[in-house]
Formats: C-alpha cells, sequence, structure tokens
C-alpha cells in the first residue's frame, strides 16, 4: 500500500546545492531543466533533463557540487510496505517523458484534496514510471497505456470490463492484469476510478444534482454512485 506525504515543483535560478539528509521516505524525482549533481551513499549522479532519479528510504543522499545553471525539477515522498513499490533503478533516461509529466500534474491537482486522492494519484505516478521504464524492454506494455487513455476517454459511457476486453480483442483477465501493472488497480477499479475523478470535479464546480452527475459519469444509478463516494470516503 502506497501512502502519499508531500510533492512538488522545484525551481532555482543557479548554484544549487541538493542539501544532506537520511529521509524515512522515498523520493521519485522527475528533471526538467538543467544539470543537478546528486549522490546517494557513495554512488555520483549527473541528473540532466529526463531523468527520474530514485532515492530509497533510509539512504542518505546530497548534492556534491553546484547546478552550473538553472534548475527544475518534480519530486514526491511517499512511504510503502511493499517491495515492489520502490523496486526502481537509481537513474532512468527518458528522451520524452510527456506521460510522466502528466501523472505529476495530476498528482500536484489531487493531492490537496484528500489523503485517499493523493494515494491514488502517488500510486497511478509510481506504476505509470514503471510502466515507462519497462515499456522500453517490453513494448507489448504499450496495451496497458492504450486499455487506461480508451476508458479514460469512455468512462461515461455504460462500460464493463468484458466490453473493454471485446474492444481490444483479449480475456477480462489479460486486460485486467495489464491494467493493475500500469495503474497498481483492477480494470475494473480503474473505471470506478476515473468516474470519481471526474464526480469530485462536478461536484465542486456545478450545481447539478446527485443523479445528473451519477448519469453524467457513467455510473447505473445514483445509488451505486453514492455507495462509492461513502466508500471512498470512509
Amino acid at each position: 500500500m502506497i501512502k502519499f506525504d508531500e510533492c512538488g515543483k522545484f525551481e532555482f535560478e543557479k548554484n544549487f546545492v541538493h542539501m544532506r539528509r537520511t529521509m524515512r521516505f522515498n523520493e521519485l524525482i522527475l528533471m526538467r531543466k538543467g544539470t543537478m549533481y546528486l549522490a546517494r551513499e557513495d554512488e555520483k549522479l549527473t541528473v540532466c533533463e529526463g531523468d527520474v532519479v530514485f532515492l530509497k528510504a533510509g539512504m542518505l543522499h546530497y548534492g556534491y557540487a553546484p547546478s552550473p545553471g538553472a534548475v527544475e525539477f518534480y519530486w514526491v515522498h511517499y512511504l510503502t510496505d511493499d517491495e515492489a513499490e520502490v523496486d526502481f533503478p537509481l537513474i532512468s533516461h527518458f528522451d520524452n517523458p510527456t506521460e510522466i509529466i502528466q501523472l505529476f500534474r495530476q498528482l500536484f491537482h489531487y493531492a490537496p484534496l484528500s489523503s485517499i486522492d493523493a494515494d491514488c494519484a502517488t500510486t497511478l505516478l509510481l506504476h505509470g514510471v514503471k510502466n515507462e521504464i519497462m515499456g522500453k524492454k517490453f513494448p507489448h506494455l504499450s496495451l496497458a497505456t492504450d486499455v487506461c487513455n480508451w476508458i479514460e476517454e469512455h468512462f461515461s459511457e455504460n462500460i464493463t470490463v468484458g466490453s473493454i476486453a471485446a474492444h481490444f480483442g483479449y480475456s477480462s483477465d489479460y486486460i485486467s492484469s495489464r491494467v493493475r501493472e500500469k495503474t497498481g488497480l483492477s480494470a475494473k477499479n480503474y473505471i470506478t476510478h476515473c468516474r470519481m475523478r471526474s464526480a469530485r470535479q462536478i461536484l465542486l464546480c456545478s450545481d447539478l444534482s446527485i443523479e445528473e452527475i451519477a448519469n453524467q459519469c457513467g455510473f447505473t444509478d445514483s445509488k451505486a454512485f453514492l455507495r462509492c463516494l461513502k466508500s471512498t470516503r470512509a
């Protein structure tokens, strides 16, 4: 289980040196601009734009030289009791980290709303990063991205795991496994996640009735929507 702690966007003009510390949280960093000189224990890194760095809890990390120019990076701290959620390489490079950027921005949006939203968005980010890393080795994992994108486009319709499987030409179990690899959620739960994410946004900025929101977000009836709303806030 993943527990979000905090996240943010860091910017510094020049001569930035990362503080020396050992944290009880895991940290994931996406370098957006510039170069940062960072060490984990005795291993020194040159972190450049497009690099993702993973700093495991309990390990010393620090800057070993000032940055030559402006730096910008996204970061998130989290806790987990699942070793699979800290199974990242120390550093990975992505020429086009668009999806990771979007997942970070999604986290920035949902983190202030509730701890449940923050935990879920962190889970999606971590699995998205892992999927991008694995996708370099196993291109067939792009199926998971296609399925998740399709769910995000069609969650307001009366879709099921079975109908998604039929659309892509795979079994329901296979589709659900691929979605879980990418997001940490089963396909059924990911559909619900997308629906609830949209419903919360509508609740915050409209005067629509519960029944209207439920219909607009793909729920079969308002009772089903209310059950999901109560369970996610429990």
